[in-house]
């Protein structure tokens, strides 16, 4: 699905309370708010969970534009022995930066929002931002 070119926010939404609060923030700071959800999605129960919370988000906040993509696999050597989450495993938030700007640009958004939250835990923030130079260099 490609996106409508008069949206100019994507959020990469994963239906928690960080998606919850970057959507707001964003609908509250335009006059004019144009957003669309991208969503990873996932097969199998906290995924379908998390979808319908996507969902849920959008109708509440009148968002018309919701991407479904599915969660993107990595190579079985790329994966630490016992994930957490998914996005813990390495590289995959890389990849879902590098996909939600390639959603991003094609719909020549203006902005692509990723929801994080960290805690205090500057070991964590020091690797977001690691990451996140690494996509804009990629990019």
């Amino acid at each position: 699905m490609t996106l409508d070119a008069r949206y100019s926010s994507v959020i990469l939404s994963a239906g928690g309370i960080r998606s919850l609060v970057a959507i707001a923030t964003t609908i509250a700071d335009s006059p004019t708010p144009a957003v669309t959800l991208l969503h990873f999605k996932r097969d199998d129960t906290m995924g379908f969970l998390r979808l319908d919370s996507v969902r849920v988000q959008a109708e509440h906040f009148g968002v018309q534009s919701v991407v479904e993509l599915p969660h993107p696999p990595l190579p079985s050597w790329l994966k630490r022995e016992v994930p957490i989450w998914p996005s813990d495993q390495f590289l995959m938030r890389p990849l879902h930066l590098l996909l939600g700007l390639t959603h991003a640009s094609e719909a020549k958004a203006t902005q692509l929002i990723w929801p994080l939250q960290f805690d205090g835990d500057y070991d964590r923030i020091a690797r977001a931002t690691e990451q996140i130079v690494l996509v804009e260099h990629l990019a």
